[in-house]
């Protein structure tokens, strides 16, 4: 396994627990604990933070790669970027129109991370790299 691989699973393994972690408490904090809405806002804050960590910390693996490899993780990525937008832009039309129930677009980020997980995953088994 590369260099970048380790460190990139590392960053991502920590970033991923901190952010479950923070929505966790966001969420019993917002329900059980009735805490105050500054308190909240910083611990969304603290939680958003760690998502732009955790894109961070991919870009840092994808540099750390060769450009064919690059070109592989950010075409998954530009493919989980569309899927996922395309099916929020068309969530929100039925939405509006159709009545449908509204979701969370909180939702949209681990939908993110899963095209991207499989899209990405095909991509490198299609090429015939290991993962």
């Amino acid at each position: 396994m590369s260099n970048s691989r380790q460190i990139y699973r590392r960053r991502s393994w920590i970033f991923t627990t901190v952010f479950l972690m923070l929505c966790a408490l966001i969420v019993w904090g917002g329900n059980k604990a009735d805490m105050p809405d500054a308190i909240l806002w910083i611990l969304g804050l603290a939680a958003t933070g760690m998502l732009i960590a955790q894109f961070w910390a991919l870009y840092c693996y994808i540099q750390g790669q060769d450009e064919f490899i690059a070109a592989l993780q950010w075409k998954a990525i530009m493919t989980a970027a569309t899927f996922t937008m395309s099916l929020a832009t068309l969530w929100g039309f039925f939405e509006m129109f159709m009545l449908m129930p509204q979701i969370s677009m909180f939702f949209l980020n681990p939908l993110f991370w899963l095209c991207y997980g499989l899209y990405g995953t095909f991509l490198m088994r299609r090429e015939g790299l290991k993962l």
